[in-house]
């Protein structure tokens, strides 16, 4: 979708259809078959890791699917890997960029710091902008809004269900069923 989309001219539909063969696309990537053993691995290992390997790159390729799905959404802006302010999601629309993760636990300390510096900058250089730190997986399905104090600026956190009705509204729920139902699919057609 195009950043400046006017309101009345977004189509569910549309979007839908568009985000399936975007979702199709990146399910469709090759990944790694194969990693470099630690030298004390067995058979068992080896088989282990090639499994936990596997989870990981599907994992992977969930939360680019839900950085597209969003950055397709009316209004929004999906930011790539390479955007200056290294953010995922941007709404000039709506004021809001957001630094996405697929899960709360996706950020060891550190690389939690270096996301929450990044958002506090963009909030420095665009005060009108809300910063928001996304989690599409919490805890509960549920989820949490509260904020953090980083740096002096108030950075939003978004979680679960919660996240998914702030960005698509009464959508939510479409949205969702929407991208089960192509993975589903998509799963299927590989057995």
């Amino acid at each position: 979708m195009k950043e400046d989309e006017d309101s009345n001219d977004f189509n569910i539909n549309k979007y839908l259809k568009n985000i399936k063969s975007k979702i199709i696309k990146i399910l469709k990537r090759p990944s790694k078959d194969s990693y470099i053993p630690d030298i004390l691995d067995d058979e068992d290992d080896i088989k282990d890791k090639l499994i936990s390997l596997k989870v990981k790159q599907k994992e992977m390729k969930r939360g680019e699917i839900w950085q597209m799905v969003i950055g397709e959404y009316q209004h929004f802006e999906d930011l790539g890997k390479k955007h200056k302010s290294g953010l995922d999601v941007i709404s000039n629309h709506r004021k809001l960029i957001i630094e996405l993760k697929n899960k709360y636990n996706t950020d060891n300390h550190s690389s939690r710091k270096t996301n929450l510096d990044k958002l506090a900058k963009f909030n420095r250089d665009n005060r009108s902008f809300q910063s928001i730190y996304g989690i599409i997986n919490d805890k509960t399905t549920d989820g949490t809004t509260k904020y953090i104090d980083h740096n002096n600026i108030c950075i939003k956190y978004y979680s679960g269900n919660q996240l998914f009705t702030f960005i698509f509204g009464n959508n939510k729920d479409i949205i969702i069923e929407h991208i089960k139902k192509v993975i589903k699919e998509f799963n299927k057609e590989l057995k």
